[in-house]
């Protein structure tokens, strides 16, 4: 795909700056940055590998005993976790290292509204993990709010990091957002293609589909 493309031809580093359908996707582009590291047929695997653990991380962060606050019962956990993995008609964004931002917005908010680690390799998970999926969608946007009420009832330095950081990468998102769609307008000159006006065909009926599988 266009992330592998990039980071072949024009270099895995280089690749990292260069916005995709409006934003910035860090992760995916670290995902073609290894790839990079094995034969050209066997770089698929790797973004398939990537693909699958982005989908994974989510469930194994979600029975964490950081989350014992949360939802304290186990079997409602399982039955959470169920219905996140055999979600119907998402056929579409599974497997795939291009969607892989809907799946790791989730790990983001159990991260957000989990206990704090206590240990060193926990704060440092933490802090990568918000800071390069931050990074790697504008998704991470809407959980500011969340973060910010967090804190608030908090009022720790933890949370107050958390905030930081999802702050300080929404912002970066959604300026490159606003760049973008300038590009769009025809006020910068295009570097790579970006966002494409399209409409979405949102409506009730296509909603019922949705949810009826």
């Amino acid at each position: 795909g266009v992330f592998y493309a990039q980071a072949y031809n024009l270099g895995g580093v280089q690749a990292i700056i260069i916005p995709v359908a409006g934003y910035i996707m860090l992760l995916h582009r670290l995902v073609a940055l290894v790839s990079l590291a094995v034969p050209m047929a066997s770089a698929s695997l790797i973004f398939v590998v990537a693909a699958l653990a982005a989908q994974i991380a989510p469930v194994v962060f979600w029975f964490s005993r950081r989350l014992d606050r949360v939802v304290p019962n186990m079997a409602v956990r399982g039955i959470l976790a169920f219905l996140y993995v055999a979600y119907p008609n998402a056929f579409y964004i599974r497997d795939s290292m291009t969607n892989a931002q809907w799946f790791l917005v989730v790990l983001m908010f159990l991260i957000v509204i989990a206990d704090p680690p206590t240990t060193r390799a926990g704060r440092w998970f933490d802090v990568v993990t918000l800071a390069v999926l931050g990074l790697s969608a504008p998704l991470g946007i809407m959980l500011i709010p969340v973060a910010f009420l967090h804190w608030r009832e908090a009022r720790s330095a933890w949370t107050w990091l958390q905030l930081k950081i999802i702050g300080v990468t929404g912002a970066v998102e959604g300026v490159t957002l606003c760049l973008t769609a300038t590009v769009l307008n025809g006020r910068l000159p295009p570097p790579t293609p970006t966002r494409v006006p399209h409409a979405l065909g949102v409506s009730p009926d296509s909603l019922i589909h949705l949810l009826a599988g």
